[in-house]
């Protein structure tokens, strides 16, 4: 099941200053934990939390170092058969989404400027799904020392049919 950032298991969000129980925070600058908080107070001119989706980070106030912060969700695809992700995401300060460890960016967000967090960003993946766990890993670099956070909605779909038994067998 897919999951936005910041909420629990029934896709209600979590109070600020909870962990993300979707989200690992694989890679961390700030230190060894790879637990992924749901960021309270938000910093200046970040999207708002909603109630569907909240910023997470490797803090609780966002608080980061420079370098780069890797979050990490995995997920079941039943079957690839017209398999699709479609998302949104803002990130501060720049990021790249990379799916099953694939190298090339399923989508990147450069530049730095504030945009990449005031802003939502839509993507969408049609190719490199596999039938059964993907991973989805969102790469999140961070220019100083400053807030850095990921806020992510994701849905997903997939047509999974059978092919009827041949005249005269049973299915």
């Amino acid at each position: 099941m897919l999951f936005n950032t910041g909420v629990d298991d029934n896709s209600t969000v979590l109070p600020g200053g909870s962990v993300d129980p979707h989200y690992t925070l694989i890679t961390n600058p700030n230190g060894a934990s790879t637990t992924a908080w749901v960021v309270t107070p938000l910093p200046g001119g970040w999207l708002t939390n909603t109630s569907t989706s909240q910023w997470i980070g490797p803090t609780i106030n966002g608080a980061g170092v420079g370098g780069t912060y890797n979050y990490q969700i995995t997920f079941n695809v039943p079957c690839t058969n017209n398999a699709v992700v479609t998302g949104r995401w803002a990130v501060d300060n720049n990021g790249a989404i990379l799916l099953n460890g694939n190298p090339i960016p399923v989508a990147m967000l450069t530049g730095g400027g504030s945009g990449n967090f005031t802003t939502w960003h839509p993507f969408t993946i049609t190719t490199g799904l596999v039938a059964g766990q993907n991973t989805l890993a969102f790469s999140v670099t961070n220019v100083g020392a400053s807030p850095t956070g990921l806020r992510v909605e994701l849905s997903g779909t997939a047509t999974c049919c059978c092919v009827p038994p041949p005249s005269g067998m049973v299915a």
